[in-house]
């Protein structure tokens, strides 16, 4: 008996067995370039910092780039963002079978002209349409470096340029991250220039961890628990050298004072007549 294949069913299969991100748009396999530098870079740390995000409050999953989300729509069978915030039930081997809840979008270099900027325009109506609460598009080359869409000003989004939170609210709440932090910092630059890219640039500290993600990393406090304890921990071996030390000197006090006679019975110290 001859098992028919539906041609949805042909396409998921096709999909599963294409290299890199790809996508099921009108019936056929659309495939992307993949990311440069600084694109690659900026969907990275997104995910950096959701990923912290999640393991601080331990709700969501996070899902990096080149991941697969099914949906049912008309004209498209499936996303793939750049980097997503995902709260459906789990997909196993296969894809996940809802779309995210919160979608990222960066730019490559040819995401730019007016046929991408209705592609997008497209695509982000499909996310809304499937149920994503949060689309970021994200353009490195514009001082609106994140664009925020919600379902609720699909055309009207809110800006965030560098030095500023770029937030997710309606779909990830209590998760913000600096915009400046979308963009390789400036020591890599450094190195980049100086013709060692291998070499460490030693004559500078460490660019602090911003208050947010170190929480996230150290979330109870532990650093200055371990700080606090040790202190203390060192204080009281400071207490017990010094009292060993004196039974030390008293017992070689006795000693000494039974040998040469300055102790006498009745535990009373004095010169035997």
């Amino acid at each position: 008996m001859a098992v028919t294949v539906s041609q949805d069913e042909l396409l998921l299969k096709l999909l599963m067995q294409t290299k890199g991100k790809a996508e099921i748009i009108n019936g056929r396999i659309v495939e992307y370039e993949p990311k440069g530098d600084a694109p690659g870079y900026a969907e990275d740390s997104i995910t950096y910092a959701l990923s912290y995000h999640v393991t601080r409050v331990h709700h969501g999953q996070v899902v990096g780039a080149n991941k697969s989300f099914l949906c049912n729509l008309p004209h498209r069978r499936s996303f793939s963002p750049d980097a997503a915030y995902y709260m459906g039930p789990r997909g196993g081997m296969k894809f996940y079978p809802d779309p995210p809840v919160f979608a990222v979008e960066v730019r490559s270099e040819n995401d730019y002209g007016r046929i991408a900027e209705e592609e997008r325009t497209q695509k982000r109506a499909d996310y809304f349409a499937a149920g994503t609460q949060v689309v970021w598009d994200v353009d490195l080359h514009s001082e609106d470096v994140v664009r925020v869409y919600t379902p609720q000003n699909p055309t009207q989004p809110t800006a965030f340029k560098r030095g500023e939170m770029a937030n997710a609210n309606l779909a990830v709440p209590g998760w913000a991250m600096n915009v400046d932090r979308l963009f390789r910092p400036k020591w890599e630059n450094e190195n980049q220039n100086s013709g060692d890219p291998m070499k460490p640039n030693n004559d500078k500290p460490p660019l602090p961890l911003p208050y947010s993600l170190e929480r996230s990393l150290d979330p109870a406090g532990t650093k200055k628990a371990f700080n606090l304890w040790g202190t203390v921990l060192l204080w009281l071996a400071y207490l017990y050298i010094g009292f060993m030390v004196l039974v030390a000197l008293n017992y070689a006090w006795l000693n000494y004072a039974r040998t040469h006679g300055y102790y006498s019975q009745g535990s009373r110290i004095g010169v035997h007549k």
